[in-house]
């Protein structure tokens, strides 16, 4: 379950943006091409914030659709899910402009507090995480998605 490493990495941005404040709410981006199943995505991260300050929090999700931009016509495209071919030619060859975010944009601590400061989960996480769905995709994987190409 790849949404647990991903809690795990909003988790660590939240704590050191909070400082041991009691958190009630984490607003998070998440691209579509991270595969995130919201539902695991929150009870993860009630998981791994237990016995911690964002114990309480509430994850509220914001997905981002990909944009791509076709390397062969140079049309851009949103799209809410895969095939990423361009919207105009069809061609495969494509690149990433939006779509792979995983940012922590605001936390309101109980005090109501709010703080919005977009910050990225740990990139190495993200990479990672993007780097199993391409060995996913290669092995032909159904629901596996392409990261950035660009």
């Amino acid at each position: 379950m790849h949404e647990m490493a991903l809690a795990e990495g909003i988790l660590e941005v939240v704590l050191s943006i909070a400082e041991e404040n009691p958190v009630k709410n984490v607003k998070v981006q998440v691209g579509v091409l991270h595969a995130v199943v919201p539902d695991s995505l929150e009870f993860s991260f009630q998981l791994a914030a237990q016995d911690t300050p964002a114990a309480e929090a509430k994850l509220s999700i914001r997905k981002v659709e990909a944009i791509i931009q076709c390397n062969q016509c140079r049309e851009m495209t949103t799209q809410p899910k895969p095939p990423y071919n361009c919207g105009s030619c069809g061609s495969a060859d494509v690149s990433f402009s939006a779509g792979d975010e995983l940012l922590v944009e605001a936390i309101e601590l109980t005090d109501g507090t709010m703080i919005e400061r977009p910050m990225s989960a740990d990139h190495e996480l993200i990479h990672d995480h993007l780097h199993d769905h391409l060995v996913a995709d290669a092995r032909g994987v159904e629901g596996s998605e392409v990261p950035r190409s660009g």
